[in-house]
């Protein structure tokens, strides 16, 4: 059975940079909350399970950069590649969100509360302001006055 690769769509190359810089940003988060963990002496249960989390997000996330990049650079994906990058984008926010929120919960579970609340709130809203079907995407184009 032959594989079809489809090429990119403007769309789909925004979404593609949208999760690119999402991924990054996260695993820029990942990376400074988990540096603490680390050099700390010893971990309540609260930033165990903060530590676990990052160790599940870091290499889904560094994954999820690696494989958007590549299809950005050669402009072309596969139905498959799409569902794989973005169960791992998924998977790689919702533990970095569990990891963030148990580390909160470590100072005040209210906060943490508050913190789950909220970062499901703005993703609900990023995934609607995104899949919008009346959102157009167009060329830059270059004006130049002169």
């Amino acid at each position: 059975m032959r594989k079809s690769v489809i090429l990119m769509t403007k769309k789909v190359e925004v979404e593609d940079r949208i999760g690119l810089v999402m991924a990054g940003g996260l695993l820029a988060i990942n990376l400074l909350i988990f540096s603490s963990l680390v050099s700390s002496a010893s971990l309540d249960t609260p930033q165990f399970i903060s530590l676990l989390a990052f160790v599940m997000s870091i290499p889904l996330l560094a994954t999820a950069i690696v494989l958007t990049q590549f299809e950005l650079s050669y402009r072309c994906y596969s139905e498959i590649s799409t569902t794989i990058g973005n169960s791992i984008v998924v998977f790689g926010f919702l533990a970095t969100i569990l990891g963030i929120s148990a580390d909160i919960w470590h100072l005040s579970w209210i906060a943490s509360l508050l913190f789950i609340v909220v970062s499901l709130a703005m993703t609900i809203i990023t995934i609607s302001y995104i899949g919008n079907p009346d959102f157009k995407y167009q060329e830059k184009e270059d004006v130049r006055e002169g």
